[in-house]
C-alpha cells in the first residue's frame, strides 16, 4: 500500500514533501478527493453501559492475580544487585 505515491499522483495536491513519512497541502474543497485515498476513521465511541459491558467481560476472562511473594529485602539489598537477581532475607519465594 504506496499511500503516500497515490496521494502525489492526485491532481488536487499543492504540494508533498518527504521519503517516509508523506505531508500534503490540498485546498479543502478537495478533501473528498484526499479522503478517498487516506481513508480516515473515527475511534469507536463507547456509551457507558457499553464500557461496564465490556469492563464486566474482561474482568470475567482474567486470571486471578496470584498473591504476592512474602519476602522482605533490607534496603541494601534492594539497593545493590548481587549477580543481576536480589536474594530475599527472609521468606520461601523462588524467585
Amino acid at each position: 500500500p504506496k499511500i503516500g505515491a497515490r496521494l502525489r499522483r492526485l491532481p488536487c495536491i499543492l504540494t508533498a514533501r518527504g521519503d517516509v513519512e508523506t505531508v500534503v497541502t490540498f485546498d479543502v474543497k478537495d478533501i473528498a478527493e484526499v479522503f478517498a485515498v487516506l481513508k480516515p476513521y473515527r475511534r469507536r465511541q463507547l456509551s457507558a453501559e457499553q464500557r461496564a459491558a465490556l469492563v464486566a467481560r474482561l474482568r470475567g476472562a482474567q486470571k486471578p492475580r496470584e498473591a504476592p511473594c512474602e519476602c522482605e529485602y533490607s534496603e541494601q539489598e534492594a539497593t545493590q544487585q548481587a549477580g543481576g537477581y536480589l536474594s530475599p532475607v527472609s521468606g520461601d519465594c523462588e524467585a
